[in-house]
């Protein structure tokens, strides 16, 4: 969804994209390993390495967006083994506020988005599921967090 990297932009921080990678790079993880010119690659795990990369090259603020590979042995229906993960990291200068703030304009970016941009799917799948027209108010943090209350609990 563009108004994730939108939001991450205006806020100064720098995108680096997701590679593969030739060696694991988390400890602990099962890696999805690919032969590539005789030798080995490795489906990236995670996408914070190149992020922590550009932090450690002294930008303060930084994101990716990528593909996330996890061979897990899991048997919960609920295991995924590739999906889209967002990380973010930054250098906070006066107070650990700085990255909350951070996440709830982040938060509050994608549901005014997605309002804007899927209103009458919103709507329909409010209804049907919900039985109210759910995230079309002016959403503010409190909004945000007066809303979340409200939603039951499946987890």
């Amino acid at each position: 969804m563009e108004s994730v990297p939108e939001c991450l932009t205006l806020r100064n921080r720098v995108y680096s994209p997701a590679k593969i990678i030739s060696a694991a790079s988390e400890v602990g993880a099962n890696v999805f390993q690919v032969a590539c010119f005789k030798s080995n690659a490795y489906l990236a795990q995670s996408p914070q390495f190149y992020k922590q990369m550009a932090i450690a090259a002294d930008f303060e603020k930084g994101y990716t967006i990528g593909a996330v590979f996890r061979a897990e042995n899991a048997n919960g229906h609920r295991n995924l083994t590739e999906f889209v993960g967002l990380d973010l990291e930054m250098a906070f200068g006066y107070h650990y506020q700085e990255v909350v703030d951070t996440i709830c304009d982040l938060f509050i970016q994608i549901f005014k988005s997605l309002t804007e941009r899927f209103v009458e799917s919103l709507v329909s799948t409010g209804i049907k599921n919900y039985h109210r027209h759910f995230l079309l108010f002016d959403l503010d943090s409190r909004g945000v967090a007066e809303f979340s209350q409200e939603q039951p609990r499946e987890f």
